[in-house]
């Protein structure tokens, strides 16, 4: 691990992110962005919507050692968003939360945004993304309780799947609640490239851009 990721590791590591509690499980204040991201996205599946309340709730699907772990994931990652314009992108911060206390952060937006200090701006993410990922308190229950509300909502889902495919998504999940990839056609069509963070821990000017 190189000293620059060490320090911003560090000091990531100083801010903190709180317990990742949430003060406020009320489906109505959820429903607008679940909303938002059918609509945005034009989602056709069950697992892209389950996949953003995920997020939402459990924080990066995917638990981090450290920073180098962190870092070595996302420059894979990175040279894959070179051929992607910003055009037709998601804003660079996609709130996941009522409380805006995690967002997916575009790859391809930051990448705009970085130009020209790209490495120092991949050791500030990576730091940023394990620190989220070591620190966010999941609450299997809250999932539980939200993903109810949602397969109950019909109004909110019924023009963009079917309810056999929300009843085999569900048979798949069972009780654990895992996290899941996006829908091949997510994919095709969006070509998602982000980071599930605290928006609190980045640096100012990504947070207001």
């Amino acid at each position: 691990m190189s000293i620059r990721i060490v320090l911003l590791f560090a000091l990531v590591t100083a801010v903190g992110c709180g317990d990742g509690a949430a003060p406020d499980v009320d489906y109505a204040h959820w429903r607008p962005l679940l909303a938002a991201e059918l609509a945005r996205a034009a989602v056709d599946r069950p697992d892209d919507l389950y996949k953003f309340l995920h997020q939402g709730v459990m924080g990066p699907a995917h638990a981090v050692p450290d920073a180098a772990h962190a870092i070595g994931w996302l420059q894979g990652e990175w040279s894959e968003t070179r051929s992607l314009a910003p055009q037709h992108r998601p804003p660079l911060l996609l709130p996941l939360r009522p409380d805006g206390r995690l967002v997916r952060l575009d790859l391809v937006r930051l990448r705009q945004l970085v130009a020209g200090a790209e490495p120092a701006a991949l050791d500030t993410l990576a730091a940023v993304f394990a620190r989220t990922a070591q620190t966010w308190s999941r609450q299997p229950a809250q999932l539980a309780a939200l993903w109810s509300a949602v397969k109950a909502d019909t109004a909110l889902w019924r023009d963009h799947f079917a309810t056999i495919d929300l009843d085999y998504l569900d048979r798949e999940l069972g009780d654990s609640w895992p996290a899941v990839h996006h829908s091949e056609s997510y994919r095709a069509r969006l070509a998602p490239h982000y980071r599930v963070v605290d928006p609190q821990l980045l640096p100012p000017a990504w947070r207001h851009e």
